[in-house]
């Protein structure tokens, strides 16, 4: 047993201070291990981010099914033509596009009707 500056006995093993090098080498290798944790997860991200930017995914106008297809046609055909509902009303089907600006130009039936009455 060894003996410290006041004369007391004290075990050697008490006398040598714990290394720290064990405990920074595990700080490293914990931290390394984060590091590389998160390089996957923005390596994964950055991925993910560039296929959806392809277009790699079903498009809105993308349909898988012929009788939605031939629906979504239908539906084409019949928003962008012109034809008489009642001819003799003076009512016709016009094209979205065209019916959007002249209601733009114009304004909604019933606020004309309104502004004729007003005049």
């Amino acid at each position: 047993m060894a003996m410290d500056a006041e004369g007391h006995h004290v075990h050697e093993e008490l006398l040598h201070h714990e290394s720290d090098e064990r405990g920074a080498r595990t700080v490293a290798l914990v931290t390394a291990g984060i590091v590389a944790v998160l390089a996957v997860c923005v390596v994964a991200l950055i991925s993910i981010v560039q296929w959806f930017a392809q277009g790699e995914r079903l498009h809105k106008n993308d349909v898988p099914f012929p009788e939605l297809q031939a629906q979504r046609a239908y539906e084409q055909q019949t928003l962008g033509a012109w034809r008489w509902v009642d001819r003799e009303a003076g009512v016709a089907r016009v094209p979205v596009e065209r019916a959007a600006a002249l209601y733009l130009e114009y304004g909604a039936p019933a606020e004309r009707a309104a502004a004729r009455a007003g005049d």
